[in-house]
């Protein structure tokens, strides 16, 4: 499969990504004893870790689990899962949500802050039944 990332998934807050993937892989350690396993088979190329620390919601999310753990008072506080997976299936989900970001236009928060011109795009609201255009009748 190849790897396509899109504007939107790179340009989420980085902030955001980095603290919810920290924030996951913190507690994975904690909670899983295996998750820091190495093996030079089974293992990513680069480290040999056999596991990534899964997410929901996903690290590329405002709802992720540092920003859920910052929201303490909230009543969402502490709503996420963490999962050690094989580091093979992690990444290739990865990919194809960054792909899905791109093919069905998921922007980040703030859509006015897009650099290219092609990311803005506008809906119109109108009427049924009522031309809301009657000047190009």
């Amino acid at each position: 499969m190849a790897r396509r990332r899109s504007s939107a998934f790179t340009t989420n807050s980085a902030t955001w990504k980095r603290k919810n993937n920290e924030k996951s892989r913190n507690m994975c350690r904690l909670l899983f004893k295996d998750y820091d396993r190495k093996d030079e088979v089974l293992g990513d190329k680069r480290w040999h870790k056999v596991y990534n620390c899964d997410e929901f919601p996903f690290q590329s999310t405002m709802q992720g689990t540092w920003v859920s753990v910052e929201r303490v008072n909230s009543p969402d506080a502490y709503a996420y899962s963490i999962r050690p997976v094989w580091h093979k299936h992690n990444t290739d989900d990865g990919v194809r949500l960054g792909t899905f970001y791109g093919t069905q236009r998921i922007l980040a928060e703030n859509g006015g802050t897009r650099q290219n011109t092609y990311d803005y795009w506008h809906v119109e609201a109108h009427v049924p039944a009522q031309n809301p255009h009657p000047d190009l009748e």
